[in-house]
């Protein structure tokens, strides 16, 4: 009795293995990317991070500093990244005070040849983005 091996032959191997690389180099290239996102991304985590900073400084009452850096936005021990390809053009800190004051005034990004600018206006804590 004569003993059969079955085995893959190479050029069999050599298919699996170049679908299997053609695979995973796709799912690389199209996969999310987690540092970069677009200003509207940016403007909901804006929100949710301001609405948090100023309702902290209210409950300690504390003054709350957002500090806009080059490349990002630190808000107490939280960092909050820009968009992509955008950076600050004059690094700033907002105080917002205890009562939820913030002093009038903006804060401009530019993305390319797109302005962004960032409005604090009223006092209040009110503010807005406008393309420019």
């Amino acid at each position: 009795m004569k003993l059969k091996f079955k085995s893959f032959t190479l050029i069999e191997s050599v298919i699996v293995l170049s679908l299997v690389a053609l695979l995973l180099g796709l799912g690389l290239a199209l996969r999310p990317r987690q540092n970069q996102q677009s200003f509207a991304d940016f403007q909901q985590q804006f929100a949710a991070h301001f609405q948090r900073a100023r309702l902290l400084a209210q409950a300690k009452e504390v003054e709350s500093i957002l500090d806009f850096q080059s490349d990002q936005l630190v808000i107490g021990q939280e960092v909050l990244s820009y968009p992509v390809r955008s950076k600050v053009n004059q690094t700033a800190k907002v105080v917002i005070k205890p009562s939820g004051y913030v002093a009038p005034g903006h804060i401009s990004w530019h993305q390319g040849q797109v302005t962004w600018r960032l409005i604090f206006q009223f006092g209040g804590g009110t503010y807005r983005f406008e393309k420019v």
